[in-house]
């Protein structure tokens, strides 16, 4: 029987060079565990095994699902369900699907679960119910009800574990609703995508990407980083556009909240036409 030592284990134990060497020719095919080269204290040995350990564990903790392959491993009943959702949505602002306005610390309080859910894989216990009626919910339960297509909320404040059952909720009905949409051709446009549009280096709409990111840093104090979509569109003349430009929005993805950033830029010059930042307080911040 062949023994071997991974040398990655040894290469981080605090041991000289020439112990780690003795320990890997003592491991040699035909070396006996009697032979003087292995026998080496217990404790060097619990060394090895701890750092052994801790690179497995290293290994598996490293595989953090992320909010897109949650998404993307949704069973095929969680998917018509949501298709369903979004074939009866007709709302027009996020409130109005709410059986009741989020409080300030609900608001607040999702901002940051967001962020978690979105860039550090966090997500709630368990999903958010799904329900024919609303007879069949818990009154302190948060849960979708298809026959009036409404989220219900208790009375009182939300756990953090319900914001995040609701932002697993919502993130889930807007992958569905993006797929059908470009199943049937359609980009999905502002407060829906999940990610930013695609354009190539050098072109006009990347020139114009980074005339916005420097921008919303300076006047906003604001770094746009990989967790902010970057929505980027060209009208021109054959929109009626008197001046070609292009209209960015950015934001991160979430349930609505957060702060939306709106830029205009020139597309012959790529000066900047307009810059404004909207929030759920229907605040606007023009440019500085």
């Amino acid at each position: 029987m062949r023994n071997s030592i991974d040398k990655r284990i040894l290469s981080n134990i605090e041991i000289s060079d020439q112990m780690k060497q003795d320990i890997l020719e003592g491991c040699k095919e035909g070396a006996r565990a009697g032979d003087i080269k292995f026998r080496y204290s217990t404790a060097l040995m619990a060394v090895i095994l701890v750092a052994a350990f801790s690179l497995t564990t290293v290994s598996v903790s490293a595989a953090v699902i992320t909010f897109k392959q949650r998404l993307q491993g949704m069973s095929e009943s969680e998917v018509a369900a949501y298709t369903t959702e979004v074939d009866k949505d007709t709302f027009v602002s996020l409130d109005e699907g709410f059986s009741r306005g989020l409080s300030k610390s609900e608001i607040e309080r999702s901002l940051v679960l967001e962020r978690k859910y979105y860039d550090d894989g966090i997500f709630p216990e368990k999903e958010m119910a799904h329900y024919k009626t609303n007879d069949e919910r818990a009154d302190d339960e948060v849960a979708y009800v298809e026959e009036d297509n409404m989220v219900y909320l208790p009375a009182d404040d939300m756990s953090d574990d319900q914001l995040l059952q609701y932002i697993d909720h919502d993130a889930k009905k807007r992958y569905v609703n993006i797929q059908n949409l470009e199943a049937e051709g359609v980009e999905p446009g502002r407060g829906v995508a999940l990610e930013s549009t695609k354009v190539e280096e050098g072109s006009g709409e990347s020139k114009a990407v980074d005339v916005a990111k420097k921008l919303i840093e300076k006047s906003y104090g604001v770094d746009i980083d990989d967790s902010y979509v970057v929505l980027v569109s060209y009208f021109g003349e054959e929109d009626d556009e008197e001046i070609p430009v292009y209209n960015l929005f950015i934001y991160q993805p979430g349930l609505g909240y957060g702060d939306e950033y709106n830029v205009r830029v020139k597309a012959d010059d790529f000066s900047v036409m307009y810059s404004g930042c909207h929030n759920y307080k229907g605040e606007v911040k023009p440019l500085n």
